[in-house]
């Protein structure tokens, strides 16, 4: 596994947040379905909170969660 750093997790997250904000622009042009919305944006925002786990870990523990067990 790789231990991504600060930067990278921060640039992964405006890509995530402009991909939020394009498919908020592309439904709300068509018109807003909640739940076409939901389905559209949900990868995103669990990508958005994965990511801000990633940047609130320690990189020892997450060194120690990719680490095999003999």
């Amino acid at each position: 596994m790789i231990i991504p750093d600060a930067e990278s997790i921060a640039q992964a997250r405006s890509i995530v947040l402009a991909a939020l904000s394009e498919a908020h622009a592309k439904h709300a042009g068509r018109g807003f379905d909640p739940y076409e919305f939901g389905a559209d944006v949900s990868p995103l925002v669990n990508a958005y909170a994965a990511l801000t786990i990633l940047e609130k870990e320690e990189p020892s523990e997450l060194a120690e969660e990719s680490s095999p067990e003999d």
